[in-house]
């Protein structure tokens, strides 16, 4: 019979208590698992999906690492191997806390910004660069084809008595000519079958005398012809004399003479008396050429003296046989109306049935703005010059109104005005 200590001695080591020691050895290894685990994100930064939050807000703590499904089965106190085993209470987790891991020398701090907000973002401002807006080039002068041009000459009628003007122009009501042709005087060149032409035509009986190049006369027993290159000269000392007629009749006669007479080559236009004197039964018709017109000076032109009989006495004649016209510019109408004002102008007034004597104050309201032409003599030969014209009714203190004419040289490239 064994001893009962021998019997003792051999028995196998207790079960139960090798059982609670393995199962706190494999809870304690989770445990340092688990916190190796959450130093490792940390480190790696894995995990955050919100940088704004707190590590203790995002760290797991050790109770829901034990007890997640991915973390290896551990028994209860009621799965001992042999029979019933004493329960085992596992100690409370510890808290843990992670300090902040400062990056080594080796590797660079990651930081990351905050995403821009839609309040936040701001689109580059972009300079506003304003380009410089050209201003509307003021166009060059309009000069024709004969270039500078000479001074206009201003014949106006003359004033019958002094007239001391206040000038109104509505630009509003009136528009000035903007372009106005120039016209190049062509005189003709005699010859001396010409001449023998025009003698017979007016009843001239007589040779043709050739005095120069440019100068013929025939002289005939009651009547004589002068034919120079700018002038011709007829006179007929047997014209018949009678009482003298109206004026119409009279420039009537003067006018269909000159147009049958040979003389002249280009339209007649309209005449007017410049003289007349009832005793001798004679009167002088001044005839100007049809075009251009009006014309200010004195040719072209004809003067014919007929008598009371409608037979011409006498004729003087300027006459180009022709004109060459050119396009130029006018000067603009404010800068012509200040010269108008500053008392340039040339003024042309009818007064003739104003009271009284003296010299005379008015108004002058400008009613229209139209071109007249002046002769202008230069180097470069004749020309007729655009002149612009303001016409409209002067009207004194007392309601008398009459007529009035101003005129002002405004072609560009001509010289400063004569006359």
């Amino acid at each position: 019979m064994r001893d009962r200590r021998t019997y003792d001695e051999r028995r196998p080591p207790d079960r139960g208590r090798d059982t609670s020691q393995r199962n706190a050895l494999i809870a304690i290894a989770f445990f340092i698992a688990a916190f190796a685990f959450v130093g490792v994100m940390l480190l790696t930064g894995r995990g955050d999906d919100d940088p704004s939050q707190s590590n203790a807000a995002t760290t797991p703590s050790f109770l829901e690492v034990a007890g997640s499904t991915a973390s290896p089965d551990v028994p209860t106190a009621t799965q001992g191997l042999g029979g019933t085993q004493p329960t085992v209470t596992m100690p409370a987790a510890p808290t843990v806390t992670v300090p902040a891991v400062a990056p080594t020398s080796t590797e660079e701090a990651v930081v990351e910004e905050d995403e821009p907000t839609e309040a936040t973002i701001q689109e580059p401002t972009e300079e506003i660069v304003e380009e410089p807006v050209d201003e509307e080039p003021t166009p060059e002068p309009l000069i024709g084809d004969f270039g500078a041009l000479p001074p206009a000459q201003i014949v106006s009628g003359g004033l019958s008595r002094g007239l001391t003007l206040d000038y109104v122009l509505d630009r509003s009501s009136v528009s000035a000519p903007t372009t106005g042709t120039v016209y190049k005087f062509i005189w003709p060149e005699y010859t001396a079958d010409d001449v023998a032409t025009m003698a017979a035509n007016l009843g001239v009986d007589g040779d043709v005398k050739v005095n120069s190049s440019t100068s013929y006369s025939v002289v005939g027993s009651s009547s004589s012809l002068y034919v120079r290159t700018r002038s011709i000269q007829y006179s007929n000392s047997s014209a018949a004399t009678a009482p003298l007629a109206d004026d119409g009749t009279l420039i009537a006669s003067a006018e269909s003479w000159l147009a049958s007479s040979g003389l002249v080559s280009t339209g007649v236009g309209s005449g007017q008396i410049i003289g007349r004197n009832d005793e001798a039964d004679i009167a002088v018709v001044f005839v100007q050429p049809a075009n251009p017109s009006p014309l200010l000076a004195a040719f072209p032109s004809a003067s014919i003296t007929v008598t009371g009989a409608g037979v011409v006495r006498e004729a003087n004649i300027q006459w180009p046989v022709d004109y060459v016209g050119s396009e130029y510019g006018m000067r603009s109408l404010s800068e012509v109306w200040n010269q108008v004002v500053a008392g340039q102008g040339a003024i042309e007034a009818d007064m003739s049935d104003l009271s009284g004597a003296g010299t005379v104050s008015a108004t002058f309201t400008v009613e229209s703005i139209g071109i007249a032409y002046s002769v202008g003599s230069g180097s470069e030969g004749e020309f007729l010059l655009p002149i612009m014209v303001f016409s409209g009714t002067a009207v004194t203190d007392d309601g008398s109104a009459f007529p009035v004419w101003v005129y002002m040289s405004a072609v560009h490239g001509e010289a400063s005005a004569a006359g």
